[in-house]
């Protein structure tokens, strides 16, 4: 039983599932070829092929272009961070090793998600050979990426609640960034590691030269290991999809709270000495926090809200699903991983409508990059827009 492009990226599909999607025959066609070739079992050319050319723009094509942008932009983003010794040093870790998981992230979707439709749709079987070589292992990699990237996140917004809130922790958080990053990491190979022990190809010699010679299938721990089989709906959708969700909204609403609180208490303590404009920037940082907080929000919903409602029905009625609900099913696994590659492609365009220090680093760095070639000497002597407390230094750019 092989699996299907729903059950490639969506690791937690049902045994049920993937059953019910490889026994049907609603959606496939034997070509006229298979009558050149009569020794071969006419399952060897069955394709399937619903919704193949309009999956084939919204993947392949879609998918790939905003693939591209989103690399492109993290690569930036990570440049910026990773050659600033402040960013280093302060929360900007964080987004650093997010802008890294996003790279790989968007550049799995390419050679995961889009090839597989695009050798499906122009029936390329030494395209599927070369998948098969190395769909498992970085499909696995994949998943410890997104979830890593779920988990660093939650931690940078931990940290930045404690600094909103004044708690006795932050010292601790800021003095420890690296052992935690590390730990969202290992959480990521820990929950979603296995993974590569779940699939495995095969090899099939009597259907040798067409699409279905090799074919992936789900191994026996996950067939016959019940224990394994509660491992991987329970432990591992609750860890890596519910409490990372609902951890961010619950600190994003307190964050904003707080923020509001404590404007509204400098406004009331400083009634006299609060002039206009302090009351215009100290408005501005709130607006910019709210929006930042809420696109994140926003962001990690629409990536996994409709994950979650899949996930949970396939557990519940695989069924129904599969037989009233297949082509929403079909356009809803996808759409799931499009949605990650948004959220990765929508990085930058948070950060710098959101964060104008920020902002006019990239601008500032942009410009620097396309200069470097004539004076790559004075790399290590230039100031920081940003220094160690996060405080925007307008004088370097009057340098």
């Amino acid at each position: 039983m092989e699996l299907t492009s729903a059950s490639v990226i969506r690791n937690d599909t049902s045994t049920a599932a993937i059953t019910i999607l490889s026994s049907s025959s609603a959606s496939s066609s034997i070509p006229d070829v298979m009558k050149e070739v009569p020794t071969l079992e006419p399952s060897c050319y069955v394709i399937h092929t619903k919704h193949l050319a309009e999956r084939l723009w919204l993947v392949t094509i879609l998918g790939s272009t905003l693939s591209t942008i989103s690399i492109v932009e993290n690569a930036f983003l990570f440049l910026i961070f990773i050659t600033s010794k402040q960013h280093r040093r302060s929360h900007s870790l964080y987004l650093l090793l997010l802008a890294l998981t996003d790279i790989f992230i968007s550049l799995t979707y390419i050679l995961i998600m889009s090839v597989k439709i695009l050798y499906q749709y122009n029936e390329w079987v030494f395209m599927k050979k070369i998948w098969m070589a190395y769909v498992v292992p970085m499909m696995t990699m994949s998943h410890v990426a997104i979830t890593a990237s779920s988990f660093l996140i939650v931690f940078a917004t931990v940290e930045r609640f404690c600094i909103t809130v004044s708690s006795h922790y932050v010292e601790f958080l800021q003095n420890n960034r690296c052992y935690i990053a590390l730990m969202a990491v290992i959480i990521g190979v820990v929950t979603k590691g296995t993974l590569i022990l779940e699939l495995k190809p095969v090899h099939d010699l009597s259907c040798i030269g067409t699409l279905n010679e090799y074919r992936l299938e789900i191994t026996a721990l996950v067939i016959h290991n019940e224990h394994y089989k509660l491992f991987r709906f329970w432990f591992r959708n609750i860890v890596t999809i519910l409490f990372p969700f609902f951890t961010l909204m619950f600190l994003n609403a307190r964050i904003v709270n707080e923020l509001r609180k404590s404007f509204l208490a400098k406004k009331q303590q400083n009634v006299e000495s609060t002039h206009g404009t302090n009351a215009k920037e100290q408005k501005a940082r709130i607006r910019a926090a709210t929006r930042t907080l809420m696109l994140v929000v926003c962001t990690y919903l629409l990536a996994n809200m409709l994950n979650v409602i899949i996930t949970i029905w396939e557990h519940t009625d695989a069924t129904s699903l599969f037989s009233s609900f297949l082509d929403f099913y079909i356009f809803s696994v996808d759409a799931v991983s499009l949605l990650t590659i948004v959220a990765c492609a929508l990085r930058l365009p948070i950060y710098a409508s959101c964060q104008p220090a920020l902002r006019a680093e990239m601008i500032h760095f942009a410009k620097g990059f396309c200069k470097r070639p004539r004076h790559a000497s004075d790399g290590r002597n230039e100031v920081p827009l940003i220094d160690h407390n996060g405080t925007f230094n307008e004088t370097s750019l009057n340098e």
